[in-house]
């Protein structure tokens, strides 16, 4: 199945938060299912609870899981950034709208890739 990595805290915003944009550099034909896996590094979560819109909805840091896939949402598009000006978490420059996010419980530990990648192994989703 197609896999994201994402940094947390922004894989756990897109799997039990509001952010239905994910901004890449690149784009893809792909559309469909796609897991949401949380990457290992920690480097830039101080960034995001630093941020004022994000403080009030973030969970404790304690409670974020890493290395694992955390969930699976639908990839129903990419826009350029010119289309979705406006749109919270939309940056660009391709804007990738994600729908129906559903957790997995319990994540499922294993290491991530970069770009987009294929996960092998059943997931119940």
């Amino acid at each position: 199945m197609k896999t994201l990595t994402l940094l947390q805290p922004w894989a756990w915003l897109v799997i039990h938060g509001p952010k239905r944009w994910e901004n890449r550099t690149w784009t893809t034909t792909y559309r469909g299912p796609l897991l949401i896996h949380a990457g290992r590094s920690r480097a830039r979560m101080a960034d995001a609870y630093a941020d004022p819109r994000l403080a009030a909805i973030l969970p404790e840091p304690s409670t974020l899981f890493f290395s694992a896939v955390i969930g699976v949402v639908d990839l129903s598009g990419i826009e350029p950034i010119d289309r979705v000006l406006g749109e919270p978490f939309a940056e660009g420059p391709w804007c990738w709208r994600l729908a129906n996010p559903r957790p997995l419980s319990p994540p499922v530990p294993m290491k991530g890739r970069r770009r987009l990648w294929e996960t092998m192994g059943d997931f119940i989703l």
